[in-house]
């Protein structure tokens, strides 16, 4: 025969059943769970639309200096660094980040070498942050609608190549991992706007222009 249940346990029961129905602190607690998703959200869009911002930058920035290049006939080694110093000025918004970016001017032309006609670089123009760009007469890599371009026409091309080493604003335990040190690269082509860009490769030397022989 069950025995009658005593003061003390019935006191004891009604608690361990009052705490079973307790939501007092259910709000803290679960937004200690969802708080950190939250922020590494927050966190992710925010950079995500600020490393969006810096890459238009960059690439506008490489854009710039191959279209002020090739509106000249003639640039000398001061003039093109005094052309590579707009590069801080495009990405002044987000702070000293040109360190982090190179550029590199490559004057190609299909000269006739050896009975046929081959892609050559014809000048050794300065380069932004001390970036090796290949020697004058150099052979060179093309795409084949550069080529066609380079067969049909008798003043070269201009190729603008430039990096950026893209580097979080915040040091993100997670994301971090993902984007920091991000190395972003830009090509493109110009054509010069009146005739071959003859570049000094330093101040003093001579100018070195499409029509200059490779042997």
């Amino acid at each position: 025969m069950a025995q009658p249940m005593t003061r003390r346990g019935r006191r004891t029961l009604k608690r361990l059943l009052g705490f079973k129905e307790a939501n007092d602190g259910v709000a803290a607690i679960e937004f200690a769970f969802i708080a950190p998703v939250m922020l590494i959200m927050f966190l992710g869009v925010f950079e995500v639309g600020r490393a969006y911002s810096m890459h238009r930058r960059f690439a506008d920035a490489a854009n710039i200096i191959g279209d002020l290049v090739t509106r000249e006939q003639e640039i000398n080694a001061s003039g093109l660094e005094g052309i590579y110093r707009l590069v801080p000025t495009a990405l002044a918004k987000f702070g000293s980040t040109s360190a982090n970016m190179t550029v590199e001017i490559i004057p190609i032309h299909m000269p006739i070498t050896g009975g046929e006609r081959q892609v050559r670089v014809y000048a050794q123009p300065a380069t932004y942050s001390n970036k090796t760009s290949p020697p004058s007469c150099a052979p060179y890599t093309v795409s084949s609608d550069t080529e066609d371009v380079l067969r049909n026409t008798s003043f070269g091309l201009v190729i603008v190549k430039a990096t950026y080493t893209y580097q979080p604003l915040f040091n993100y335990p997670v994301l971090g991992l993902i984007i920091s040190g991000a190395t972003w690269e830009h090509e493109a082509v110009f054509a010069p706007r009146q005739s071959c860009v003859a570049f000094q490769p330093n101040n003093g030397d001579d100018f070195q222009s499409c029509n200059t022989p490779c042997e």
